[in-house]
Order: C-alpha cells, then sequence, then structure tokens
C-alpha cells in the first residue's frame, strides 16, 4: 500500500505534535489535513480532569461538530465536544456540562475577547494567543 502525500505529512504532523503535547499545540493536530479547515473553522482543545481524576482532552470545532476525519484523529482519552458557536465556547459548555475541572485551553486561531472573557472565567488563561481589537491593528507608528 503506498502513502501519499497528505498521508506522509499528516503522519509526521501528528507524531510531532504527540511530542509537543498541550492546548496550546493540540489544535493544530486537528487542522492540518484539512485546506478548509486551516483558513475557515477554528479548533479549541482542553486539558481536564474528572471528577475520578482521569486526565480527558475535550476537542470541539467552531462548525458544530468535528469532521469524520478529525473525529477519526481522536486519541484514547479524548472526545469530541459538540454544539453551535465559536470552537472555545463550545467546548467549555461540554466541561461544564460533564463537571469537568478544566487544566488549559488552546486554539487554532487567535482567541477571540468574547471568548477570552469566556475562558477566564473559569479562573484560567489561554494557551494560544488572543486576537488584537482592530483598532491596534492599524495603529501608525
Amino acid at each position: 500500500m503506498t502513502t501519499t502525500a497528505v498521508e506522509a505529512s499528516t503522519a509526521a504532523y501528528v507524531e510531532e505534535a504527540a511530542v509537543q503535547v498541550g492546548a496550546e499545540r493540540e489544535p493544530q493536530r486537528y487542522m492540518q489535513p484539512f485546506r478548509a479547515t486551516q483558513t475557515r473553522t477554528t479548533i479549541a482543545v482542553a486539558d481536564a480532569v474528572d471528577e475520578q481524576g482521569n486526565q480527558i482532552r475535550v476537542v470541539g470545532s467552531s462548525e458544530p461538530r468535528l469532521r469524520a476525519a478529525q473525529r477519526a484523529m481522536l486519541k484514547p482519552g479524548e472526545v469530541e465536544a459538540k454544539g453551535n458557536g465559536h470552537a472555545e465556547v463550545t467546548v467549555l459548555d461540554h466541561l461544564r456540562v460533564n463537571n469537568l475541572s478544566i487544566r488549559s485551553i488552546g486554539a487554532s486561531r487567535p482567541v477571540c475577547a468574547n471568548c477570552n472573557v469566556a475562558i477566564e472565567s473559569f479562573g484560567i488563561k489561554a494557551a494560544t494567543p488572543l486576537k488584537l481589537p482592530k483598532e491596534y491593528l492599524f495603529i501608525k507608528k
């Protein structure tokens, strides 16, 4: 069986992501094989702990659910968060409903101000960069 360039690239990326575990790096793992996903959607990943102390990784999309190929990439201990809206809020809602304690959260794209407020309401800070307000993008030096 021959391996396509996309499969080889995805395998290498997933292997690299496995070494750099954490909410900072994991959202990118789910974005890599999907060009449209890279430019049009956001993936959020949160590391959490359940009531029994088990570590769980929750993965959500800005689409109502992960795409089939993304769901196939989920590893043991990783679960999909489903819902409408921003990926970060979808993941946070899943954590709240399932009584999970969040440890960290990150997103594949800069976190917007509203999502940042939601994240901080859980007592943590986003592990990935925040989106700058538009007024800061046009300041002349």
